[in-house]
């Protein structure tokens, strides 16, 4: 065992690395190539995210028994990799093109055993709030070098950390140069559905091939196969998309600050979600306005009133003429007309954003904010999709593409998580036959996305408020530390809360 560093309850018992259970690496080719949509992402950018089962009370195995099986979870594993092959590679940048693309294929995955010797809270929910020492990073697997080594690091790595009483997290990292959000929790739901196949088997010596995952996934990218003529590429050169550019020199994507950065977790109840977005909706009929559009359009409002109030206190307040960027996200699965397969694991996601006015940061302006944000999200095509992708597949330097997105200290990023299913993955069952959910999922506030206007909209696993017409969501949101205190204050905030 490792020793525990200063005041850290985690040890780190091994790290090992995983293989396909087939054993098949010779029959990997040299390079896995990958498409436009990958190519949009920063090469160094990772998904990381901590998933908490906690050990049932009327389980009858001893409590120095995991949740889950660390043996089994590496036998799972290793038979996921025999889907999901790319991943035993490292990310890599082409020469030629300065496109990322996957080599050292066979060079393996991470796996980590790690020991808590304490019983997880009462409340599992202190974990992202504070609760747990470092915010829950302790939890996630620790990566070797700087974040700029992404060519050194494994594509996927997982720390299983088994607590006092049982119960166990799985902190996994992902690059996401192979695959969104969405992706990931394709991905986590395979890793569960193999590991209870070896469970039900009841057999440590059983054949890896026997289990088999009931829907296979598409691992090929989209567009990653396909060539361009070189009229092909002349017209793609000429559509220039709304959201992105070329620079002449190439520039790594960063939204890293030198400000001190501080990350809260905000949870927004169906009754307050329902009342905000009632309030956004315009008062014309034939419009309407989704909550996503409505949280966007109130949470981006609060905090340009919060900056433009600190700016105030510090003599350097906003021009009423200037704009400010918005950044979000679209998941193109939901448009059939891209013709991405079932199960599609790679990114899908493109970033558009949204330049707004400052002039009026009231309340009041929430549902003319809303419908902008509506309306310029609405707007996005398939076809527009389209010519976006093909346009960075006709571009001679790919590490060029740079989004067009003004970050500084008036922009904002959202990442929509909301929709996705993160607690239905599940490994376990209690002694009823119960499925064992995650009582916790979260990305924790990490050094890379600990940004000045950051926030991640997240799905909840159950009510945390008396609310009774469904469940809320939380959001992960980052902000410069004098913001939060005239944040909290902003009478407007949370006026919809009950």
């Amino acid at each position: 065992m490792h020793p525990m560093s200063s005041g850290s309850p985690i040890a780190i018992l091994a790290t090992h690395t995983v293989q396909g259970a087939n054993n098949n690496n010779a029959k990997l080719a040299s390079t896995f190539k990958i498409g436009p949509f990958d190519h949009l992402l920063p090469p160094s950018a990772v998904i990381a995210v901590v998933f908490v089962w906690r050990r049932p009370l009327d389980s009858k195995a001893a409590t120095s028994d995991p949740i889950i099986s660390f043996n089994l979870l590496q036998m799972a594993l290793s038979r996921l990799l025999d889907f999901y092959p790319h991943l035993t590679g490292r990310v890599h940048i082409n020469d030629e093109d300065g496109s990322p693309e996957i080599n050292r294929l066979g060079a393996g995955v991470e796996l980590s055993e790690a020991l808590c010797e304490i019983a997880l809270p009462s409340e599992a929910t202190e974990f992202s709030r504070g609760g747990f020492p470092d915010q829950g990073n302790l939890l996630l697997p620790q990566r070797n070098g700087s974040h700029n080594d992404f060519s050194q690091q494994p594509i996927l790595s997982i720390q299983h950390t088994r607590f006092g009483c049982g119960s166990v997290s799985l902190g996994v990292c992902i690059s996401h140069t192979v695959c969104d959000a969405h992706g990931f929790v394709q991905l986590m739901e395979d890793l569960s559905e193999i590991y209870r196949g070896f469970r039900r088997s009841g057999q440590t010596d059983i054949s890896p091939k026997s289990v088999q995952l009931d829907k296979i996934p598409c691992i090929t990218s989209h567009l990653s196969d396909v060539s361009l003529s070189s009229q092909e590429v002349q017209k793609a050169l000429s559509v220039e998309p709304a959201d992105y550019q070329i620079e002449k020199i190439p520039t790594v994507m960063s939204f890293t600050s030198d400000k001190h950065v501080t990350g809260k977790v905000l949870y927004f109840g169906p009754a307050e979600l329902k009342a905000l977005k009632h309030a956004a909706s315009p008062s014309l009929q034939g419009h309407w306005i989704s909550t996503f559009e409505a949280i966007s359009a109130h949470l981006w409002l609060s905090v340009q009133r919060a900056r433009s109030h600190y700016q105030s206190l510090n003599n350097t307040a906003f021009d009423n003429r200037e704009t400010a960027d918005l950044l979000t996200s679209l998941d193109w699965r939901e448009s059939t007309r891209l013709n991405l397969p079932p199960r599609y694991f790679p990114n899908a996601v493109s970033e558009p954003f949204i330049t707004l006015p400052l002039k009026d940061l009231s309340h009041e302006a929430l549902p003319e904010t809303a419908s902008m944000i509506h309306e310029v999200l609405r707007a996005r095509t398939p076809k527009d999709q389209n010519e976006t992708l093909s346009w960075v597949m006709a571009q001679p330097k790919k590490d060029h593409i740079n989004l067009r997105c003004r970050f500084n200290d008036r922009s904002f990023i959202i990442s929509q998580w909301s929709k996705l299913n993160m607690y239905a993955v599940h490994f376990e069952t209690d002694s009823k036959g119960y499925s064992i959910l995650p009582e916790r999922v979260w990305p924790p506030f990490t050094e890379t996305s600990l940004v000045d206007g950051l926030a991640y909209f997240l799905p909840t696993g159950r009510d945390l408020s008396d609310d009774t017409d469904g469940l809320g969501i939380e959001i992960a949101l980052s902000l410069h530390e004098p913001i939060w205190d005239i944040l909290e204050q902003d009478v407007c905030f949370r006026k919809f809360r009950r």
